[in-house]
């Protein structure tokens, strides 16, 4: 019975504390849309010869449980946003936490949580997205 009920109160939890979301605005021109999984993130813009702008990106993420699951679900928002627009990728511009507070029965709540903005691009030649540390080989 108490397996039933952690069952029942997940949804509630997950409803009143957290949860991504996002928005888009289009300045470029839209494409045909992407999947989230195929939109890149660059540390910083290709050449200009090799991109276009195709919007601007927003996501927030609420969820009380760690900040890098906050960060992690905000990046995923914002990817599933430019791809809808028709970016392959995105430059974060701003990086930020946020903090709210609501009243529920009586009851003061306050969440605090992780939101990012960018641009959305559409990149023409295969830029590297970033991956991590570059090392350069020297010959001996």
């Amino acid at each position: 019975m108490k397996k039933i009920s952690v069952l029942f109160s997940l949804p509630i939890l997950i409803f009143l504390f957290g949860c991504a979301s996002g928005a888009y605005v289009i300045t470029g021109e839209a494409r045909k849309p992407v999947l989230q999984e195929d939109v890149k993130i660059y540390p910083k813009f290709p050449p200009e010869d090799e991109y276009e702008i195709i919007g601007l990106v927003t996501a927030e993420s609420n969820s009380r449980l760690t900040a890098q699951w906050d960060m992690d679900a905000a990046v995923n928002e914002a990817k599933k946003r430019a791809g809808l627009m028709g970016a392959n990728g995105i430059v974060f511009t701003e990086l930020g936490s946020s903090q709210k507070s609501f009243l529920l029965s009586s009851f003061l709540f306050s969440r605090s949580g992780r939101t990012i903005s960018g641009t959305a691009i559409y990149v023409e030649k295969k830029a590297p997205p970033y991956t991590g540390v570059f090392v350069k080989k020297t010959n001996e």
